[in-house]
């Protein structure tokens, strides 16, 4: 299996915590062998996560190991300094996902956010759900 470098917008990272596709992409990231599935990040997208997934007050197990392999595990590119462009339009807050994606040439960006959906193709980029991310995986 080729290896498959991904950003996941943070709608994929609340949903994994209720399973699902989602939550099965994110088992394979982080439990999957070294280099099928790499998890592209910035310190702006690191940054969404731990804002959103905190200030809903999700808790749990879960979360925090999911916290802590995103800023610990193995699987992830990170980016400290990628280029800023304006790619969304209706919501700017999202240019730190294809941002992302444009630094580390990932393959796909996983999310089901109309403006990322919209924005995306305009930079060259693919975006998918979910289920279409495991497909490609191969899971």
């Amino acid at each position: 299996m080729q290896l498959l470098k991904l950003v996941l917008d943070t709608n994929v990272l609340v949903a994994s915590l209720f399973g699902g596709n989602a939550g099965r992409l994110i088992d394979a990231w982080r439990s999957g062998p070294e280099g099928k599935i790499m998890l592209c990040v910035t310190p702006a997208v690191l940054r969404e996560y731990e804002n959103i997934l905190t200030r809903f007050s999700f808790r749990g197990d879960r979360l925090t190991s999911l916290l802590d392999d995103i800023h610990n595990g193995r699987n992830i590119l990170l980016d400290d300094n990628p280029p800023m462009g304006r790619w969304v339009e209706d919501d700017p807050e999202d240019d730190k996902f294809i941002a992302c994606a444009l630094a580390h040439g990932a393959d796909l960006i996983v999310s089901s956010d109309t403006h990322i959906k919209d924005a995306a193709p305009g930079a060259g980029l693919t975006v998918c759900g979910s289920g279409e991310a495991l497909k490609m995986a191969g899971i």
